[in-house]
């Protein structure tokens, strides 16, 4: 027989919109990947694209074991957050006919540090959808200065120092258009 009460009543809801949302529905994302020398994390996140509430729950299982009982070393984390805080499920924004994704802030209450560039709006569910990649970095004497790579994962060609954000992605719409000639004339 199965745990009927369990399947109801132990179950708790993702979280609570803000105030205001007549939203019901989120849009939930699972995380599973390997760490570094052998641990594993698994997650979710709920993200409301209307309110932007983000509501994650990581579970991280370490490689090493715990000393005195052998298990080995884990944790898990909850947090409830704003879009803006992760950089996903912040709206996108159009520049040199580039859809620019933010990233999340290097340090809070600054813009996002990176975009993901994609030829339209929706949000990229793949690395095969993104075109390139902007981020900005501090030049030598500590001004602001972004990076700007052709393609992702690894970037296919890139270079630094532009001035502006959307000299950098205005360079990779140039990419983008000069590899499309180049297949063209090929």
């Amino acid at each position: 027989m199965t745990n009927i009460h369990r399947e109801y009543f132990d179950w708790q809801s993702i979280g609570v919109h803000a105030p205001g949302c007549r939203e019901t529905l989120w849009e939930v994302r699972t995380l599973h990947r390997k760490r570094y020398k052998g641990g594993y994390e698994a997650g979710m996140r709920a993200l409301c694209r209307s309110c932007s509430v983000v509501r994650e729950l990581l579970a991280s299982i370490g490689p090493e074991a715990d000393p005195d009982s052998g298990d080995r070393l884990s944790g898990t984390s909850e947090r409830t957050t704003a879009a803006a805080v992760v950089g996903y499920g912040s709206p996108a924004e159009r520049v040199a006919g580039l859809w620019l994704h933010p990233g999340p802030p290097l340090l809070h209450g600054e813009p996002p540090g990176a975009y993901l560039l994609t030829a339209d709006r929706r949000t990229p569910g793949a690395p095969a959808e993104v075109l390139g990649i902007v981020a900005r970095q501090r030049g030598r004497r500590g001004g602001l200065l972004w990076t700007a790579g052709y393609g992702y994962h690894p970037p296919t060609n890139t270079t630094h120092g532009f001035k502006s954000r959307t000299a950098a992605v205005r360079w990779v719409a140039e990419q983008i258009h000069q590899n499309a000639t180049e297949e063209a004339q090929a």
